[in-house]
């Protein structure tokens, strides 16, 4: 059996550096640091490299879901709304209630915070995506930084839309020579 490892990996503002937990499995935790002085030696395997990619495509607005094993450590109640977290479209969010009734636990929207809230995987499972009915509720790393990312993923859904826009409005034969891309909107 191997020994659970840790990747760090330098982050823009306001985080500054990611330390993530892996294990055989895949990973197990993300933590979003802070750090005075010095951030640790950055340490990357080739095969790290998948993750390293993400996070760097999510900071820069260009994420798509994360597609790495995961060794998610939790009870079968919180592994169940955890999973159905990842379901939530990039710039999209969804209300404790509706991740309630999703997970088949009507009227479970507190438990469903507490599952957030012990999310061992932000950004990964992206609990901030999940607002309450009457504001932005609560997240375990800070309301500001939970502010922080939704804006950050609105304004890449901003530029995606405003992109689409420009194509669309393309003469005919421009709109032929750039390779067009199909989003849902669900």
């Amino acid at each position: 059996m191997s020994e659970d490892r840790f990747l760090f990996i330098k982050a823009p503002s306001p985080v500054e550096c990611i330390e993530i937990g892996l294990s055989e499995k895949g990973v197990f935790s993300v933590k979003l640091l802070r750090i005075k002085g010095k951030l640790p030696p950055e340490i990357c395997r080739k095969e790290d490299e998948y993750i390293r990619s993400f996070f760097d495509n999510y900071f820069a607005c260009n994420s798509a879901g994360f597609s790495a094993n995961l060794d998610l450590r939790g009870s079968e109640f919180e592994k169940k709304v955890w999973l159905e977290i990842m379901k939530i479209p990039y710039g999209f969010n969804a209300t404790y209630g509706m991740l309630a009734e999703r997970v088949g636990s009507p009227g479970g929207a507190r438990a469903v915070g507490q599952a957030c809230g012990k999310n061992p995987l932000p950004i990964i499972v992206p609990c901030h995506r999940v607002v309450s009915s009457t504001g932005i509720g609560g997240f375990a790393l800070g309301v500001e930084l939970k502010k922080h990312l939704i804006n950050l993923e609105g304004r890449a859904k901003e530029r995606s839309r405003v992109q689409r826009q420009l194509l669309l409005h393309l003469p005919e034969e421009k709109q032929k020579a750039e390779p067009s891309v199909e989003h849902s909107s669900s």
